[in-house]
């Protein structure tokens, strides 16, 4: 008989380079043992997916990359268990999945990744806390709850506002991942061009 325990934990939105991402990668290894560890770091661009076993194989390659990406997955397996980190959803968030025969193993793994989210988070991580979808569909139904209780005391200008505030929650949600990225890895921070290097340059100092 074999038992199994999992653990899924939220992380708040970050953003870190390579070098930061390896250190993680090389904290979270070091929690497997002398056990053989197959691992890889998946990166999902809009018409390209590659697959990398680790970061070094990804700094060979920055040619054929952006210069951050938002979408990503990195595995490991071994010995029986299992860890998964995730980000890239539109409506969830950056999260890490733990399998092993060991609770108190689930929970070292799930700290380490929760602490680095915590040491890179971005200004806007409380934002994407904000259930969307949920938000929206109280909104939506939010006029069958007042509107027989308020109907003679509702002004115009108050259905101006619900329906502004339904339409801002729908383009945030649908823009969210771009504009408040779940979890952003950073491949060349300088980028090609002068005015690529002004944004990330900026960027780096006012966020980082």
């Amino acid at each position: 008989m074999r038992r199994s325990t999992e653990r899924v934990e939220k992380l708040l939105s970050f953003r870190c380079d390579l070098d930061q991402i390896e250190t993680l990668i090389n904290q979270i290894r070091g929690q497997f043992g002398d056990v053989k560890i197959y691992s890889s770091i998946d990166i999902d661009l809009k018409r390209e997916k590659y697959d990398f076993e680790d970061v070094s194989e990804i700094k060979s390659n920055l040619e054929k990359l952006p210069t951050q990406v938002t979408t990503f997955s990195i595995h490991f397996r071994g010995g029986g268990r299992t860890c998964y980190i995730r980000a890239g959803g539109i409506f969830s968030p950056a999260q890490i999945s733990v399998n092993s025969d060991s609770e108190a193993w689930n929970a070292g793994i799930t700290e380490i990744c929760k602490d680095f989210s915590l040491r890179h988070r971005r200004w806007y991580y409380l934002i994407n806390k904000v259930p969307l979808f949920w938000t929206g569909f109280f909104m939506l139904y939010l006029p069958i709850i007042i509107l027989p209780i308020f109907i003679k005391k509702i002004s115009i200008y108050v259905a101006y506002g619900w329906v502004l505030a339904l339409i801002s929650i729908g383009m945030l949600a649908l823009a969210r991942k771009y504009v408040f990225p779940v979890a952003t890895i950073i491949f060349n921070l300088f980028g090609d061009s002068m005015c690529q290097k002004y944004l990330y340059l900026s960027q780096y100092y006012l966020y980082y």
